[in-house]
């Protein structure tokens, strides 16, 4: 190498943490040097391994998806008989979403619509009866009509009946909390065509909670 180490020194320079010792070490023992190989096996015993660095795992919620049927809601109606005076009339409804205006609560569809979020409400499963909200990133959620079975051909907008479902699963007399934020600005979903069964009009309805 064109000169004699001083091992001494170099072995203590290397075990203080001296790079250019190391380095110098390692150029000796790769040219023959077996006193520079063994302080480099020595040193590399009395080396303690820097520990790994690992990133914690980052929690998945797995989607949970919920399935469910709301049968129809029975509703009485009064129709006018020819010869003056009414008759009650009951029918099987599946009642959609109808916009608040003008003297909302005096409306009979809004009574109707009222009657239907409760009678949503009774045929919630326990996790969703609880409240669920949905109005962030972090809490978002799916409520798709699997299928929908009228009584007759004459009903509401299969949109408007999902509209309807959704106000009220995410909704602030489900969750019985302030409201600070619309509680379904995070949920989307899907609606199939209609179909009829005038013997057991429902609804089949999946919610997919991320």
């Amino acid at each position: 190498m064109g000169f004699e180490l001083n091992y001494e020194r170099y072995e203590a320079l290397a075990h203080a943490g001296d790079q250019r010792a190391v380095l110098t070490l390692q150029r000796f023992s790769e040219a023959g040097d077996r006193k520079a190989s063994r302080i480099l096996q020595d040193l590399q015993k009395t080396q303690k391994p820097e520990p790994q660095k690992t990133t914690p795992p980052v929690a998945i919620r797995e989607p949970r998806q919920i399935r469910f049927t709301i049968p129809a809601m029975p509703w009485q109606t009064l129709h006018q008989l020819p010869g003056g005076g009414f008759k009650p009339v009951t029918s099987r409804v599946l009642v959609g979403y109808y916009t608040k205006g003008k003297a909302f609560s005096a409306n009979p569809r809004a009574k109707q619509y009222d009657a239907w979020k409760e009678h949503v409400r009774a045929h919630l499963p326990e996790v969703l009866a609880q409240g669920v909200y949905a109005n962030t990133r972090d809490s978002r959620a799916d409520c798709t009509i699997l299928h929908v079975w009228f009584e007759s051909q004459h009903h509401c907008d299969v949109e408007n009946l999902r509209k309807g479902i959704v106000d009220t699963i995410f909704s602030q007399e489900s969750t019985g909390k302030k409201r600070t934020s619309n509680f379904d600005k995070w949920v989307k979903g899907s609606i199939p065509w209609p179909e009829y069964d005038p013997e057991n009009p429902r609804v089949d309805v999946e919610v997919t909670l991320y």
